[in-house]
């Protein structure tokens, strides 16, 4: 059996993929596709990646359900040692364990840190120094001394978040977009309640859009140098858990437009043929890697075998910092959006043609309806889809939240 190796990238957008000519040069044979999230933040992806299920069907009171069958555990049962490495993103501690090595920067360990003048001495100097808290190369390295000691096949996941704010991207790089202006955008943009284009001045939102830029770079001579490590029949898959927007008027990772909900997918496979040329839901990622492997599907897995006629896409965002709620349907052709309040009432809907407008900025709710896929999207939103992620939240966690932007 070959090795299994799943990079995600927090807030990549499908457009930064042509941004990064050293992951390119270096992934040349790999497909490029594009893969659409059923949320735009990660909680709410993990478990359509790594369980088939959308979040309400995999988590209860906090912690994922006694019924939610994992990709993981699944590739275990198959003879596989499993291994997830993840760069310091407490709301993927739910998974710790369903790996038999888990390592996320300490934050699954439940050490507490209390001391708020440390705290702030650390963030001022990251700050400072422009500097990633868990650097991709950390979890590269963790990642890679556990899997090269094993003598089973392996799966491998890795998560990293250098397109995450706070937008650090390097001393040099902020250098040369302007340094102080750079420390001005990181601190105005962490003290602003609600990234809007109303709340954040013109220079804070052109910068911290430089500095998402610069932070792609900095993730490219990265990925590249890791990726040509891997032994040539291993199947390796590369994705962003989800985007970032910066085009909508809305700022971060919580509403329903491409620029959020739509990644780049470059995968290497080895596991039988395959060819990704529309793009992948990822609920689909699990069963199609199990399928691969010639093996029967979990009952409880809502995801199907990836196909090339694209099933429509479920999306669900629960209440952002503005207290609103988004539900949205995607499928080849359409996008339709629907806005609520905290008590589900209906506020707004959008609807564009992804294939003439891509970047939906003609809404045509009013001139093309398109009434049955509305009315399939009013009664899928009617369920009850909020769920809590984080049962245990002790100080150290807390502080991490709130540095990666979560009040």
């Amino acid at each position: 059996m070959n090795d299994i190796i799943i990079i995600t990238v927090d807030c990549w957008r499908h457009d930064a993929i042509s941004k990064m000519p050293k992951v390119l040069d270096s992934l040349e044979d790999f497909q490029k596709s594009k893969a659409v999230c059923h949320s735009p933040y990660t909680a709410g992806v993990f478990p359509t990646l790594l369980a088939s299920n959308h979040a309400w069907e995999a988590f209860e009171d906090g912690e994922l359900s006694d019924s939610t069958f994992s990709l993981p555990g699944k590739l275990s049962k198959l003879g596989y040692s499993t291994g997830g490495f993840v760069a310091g993103n407490p709301f993927l501690n739910a998974w710790a364990d369903e790996f038999d090595t888990f390592w996320n920067a300490g934050y699954f360990t439940g050490r507490v840190k209390s001391n708020k003048v440390k705290k702030t001495v650390e963030y001022l100097y990251r700050l400072l120094f422009q500097r990633q808290e868990v650097p991709a190369e950390k979890v590269f390295r963790k990642a890679n001394n556990w899997w090269t000691n094993q003598t089973s096949p392996t799966f491998t996941w890795i998560h990293l978040m250098e397109p995450h704010s706070p937008y650090h991207p390097g001393l040099r790089r902020a250098r040369d977009i302007g340094l102080v202006g750079s420390y001005y955008a990181n601190l105005d943009y962490k003290f602003t309640e609600y990234q809007t284009a109303q709340s954040l001045t013109k220079f804070t939102q052109r910068r911290v859009e430089q500095l998402y830029w610069e932070c792609i770079e900095l993730l490219d001579d990265k990925i590249s140098t890791f990726v040509d490590k891997i032994p040539e029949n291993a199947t390796v898959l590369l994705l962003g858990d989800h985007g970032e927007e910066f085009d909508h008027g809305v700022y971060g990772h919580a509403r329903l437009y491409d620029e959020t909900v739509l990644v780049p997918f470059l995968s290497r496979w080895t596991l039988s043929e395959r060819d990704f040329g529309e793009p992948l839901r990822q609920l689909d990622l699990a069963p199609t890697i199990v399928n691969g492997l010639d093996s029967s599907l979990p009952e409880s897995w809502s995801g199907k075998s990836y196909s090339s006629d694209f099933t429509p896409a479920y999306m669900w965002s629960a209440p952002d910092v503005g207290g609103y709620i988004y539900a949205g349907i995607r499928t080849d052709q359409f996008k339709i959006i629907r806005t609520f309040d905290r008590d589900m009432e209906p506020l707004d809907l959008e609807i564009y043609d992804i294939k003439s407008d891509p970047n939906e900025s003609d809404d045509i709710s009013q001139s093309n309806p398109r009434q049955s896929l509305v009315n399939a999207l009013d009664n899928w939103a009617s369920e009850e889809h909020n769920v809590d992620f984080i049962s245990k939240k002790n100080d150290y966690v807390q502080d991490r939240l709130e540095a990666l932007g979560y009040k």
